[in-house]
């Protein structure tokens, strides 16, 4: 018999199946993310992008940090992250040099991530790797742009995140040092910030080294002063 207190117990416990259901799809795709082969900071840089952690005009104009949110690329929308990474005019040209190819509707209105995830369902675990670095180069080349720098000929940058990403992959082969899913599935941003993706000091500060106990300075024998 269907009462008020059954049908709530009911949604309850359909709320809660899909919610664990939820969680666990959360955490496989996780455990796929940190198990890519990516320098630190592109993991960094990916970890922010679908979070909507980036500082994207948008981001920094609810902030009230500045005051317009127009792309400061092309100047012709606002800029979310969706849009500087995939919907940009210069964004859109970096892509069309690249072999994926999107659904720039869907891409434009990317929300936490969610067609980031999509893209993971259909591209292999190499070509999610190049997404992933392609990305980082264009945010990195829009950084430029804001800070009164000229951004990159387009045409180029895809074939320079390949490279990149080719050359990580042939470091880590030569040294051994291949990040395992394992060693890699507890990493947090906050903890590799400061480590592999800080920029090393302009100005470092010059090591001390021991003297050796023969050049040390010591006080004349008193009995060889006259």
């Amino acid at each position: 018999m269907y009462t008020v207190s059954s049908g709530y117990h009911l949604a309850s416990d359909l709320d809660a199946v899909d919610q664990s259901s939820s969680s666990r799809v959360h955490s496989s795709w996780w455990k796929f993310f940190w198990s890519l082969q990516l320098p630190p900071k592109v993991k960094i840089f990916a970890w922010k992008a679908v979070h909507d952690a980036l500082p994207v005009a948008i981001l920094l104009v609810k902030r009230k940090v500045i005051t317009d949110s127009t792309c400061s690329v092309c100047k012709q929308a606002w800029e979310s992250v969706g849009h500087a990474l995939f919907h940009c005019r210069y964004a859109r040209a970096v892509w069309r040099n690249s072999s994926l190819s999107f659904d720039w509707r869907l891409a434009a209105t990317m929300q936490k991530g969610d067609y980031i995830f999509h893209l993971s369902s259909i591209l292999s675990k190499a070509e999610m790797e190049q997404l992933f670095c392609t990305l980082w180069t264009i945010w990195n080349e829009r950084n430029r742009v804001v800070h009164g720098q000229k951004a990159r000929p387009a045409s180029g940058l895809a074939s320079f995140a390949a490279t990149y990403l080719l050359n990580y992959r042939n470091a880590q082969q030569r040294h051994g040092t291949a990040a395992t899913p394992a060693a890699t599935a507890h990493q947090q941003p906050h903890q590799t910030t400061a480590t592999a993706a800080s920029p090393p000091s302009l100005n470092p500060r010059p090591s001390l080294q021991a003297v050796p106990a023969a050049q040390l300075w010591r006080p004349p024998d008193f009995n060889l002063l006259s």
